[in-house]
């Protein structure tokens, strides 16, 4: 490094390996851009847990609740405490599956949110070298 009254000159002296095609051009990512994308990439790699069978149960068994409620609906002996029992076992398991269900579209979406970002993350490090978007697939 070379200074003077106006003037700042600082050399670096580091060897590059030059492709020998088009096909093997190179870029120069930041480390801490790819630490990042390689962090984004491991978390997205892991499959999202599909709840699919537990709501499925749930809803399975709210609706086999749900045929026993016309049973109970039509016999006059029961106790009182029969029928609103049934139905709770109708309404109680529905609610469930709806709450399971709205869990595992929330966690799919975050998913897909966090694949975007990485696609993002990878098209802005090819802006910066004034690459189109079809040389980074």
């Amino acid at each position: 490094m070379t200074s003077g009254p106006d003037k700042i000159q600082i050399e670096r002296n580091f060897q590059i390996s030059i492709p020998l095609s088009s096909s093997e051009r190179g870029i120069a990512v930041r480390l801490s851009d790819w630490k990042r994308i390689k962090r984004d990439l491991i978390k997205a790699s892991t499959p999202t847990k599909s709840y699919s069978p537990l709501y499925s149960a749930l809803l399975g068994f709210s609706g086999s609740a749900l045929l026993s409620v016309f049973p109970h609906a039509i016999i006059q002996d029961l106790p009182a405490w029969m029928l609103p029992t049934s139905i709770a076992l109708v309404f109680a398991p529905l609610l469930c599956a709806f709450l399971v269900i709205y869990l595992d579209r929330d966690l799919r979406s975050r998913h897909k949110s966090m694949i975007e970002e990485l696609l993002a993350d990878i098209d802005e490090i090819g802006s910066r070298f004034n690459l189109d978007p079809e040389d980074t697939e």
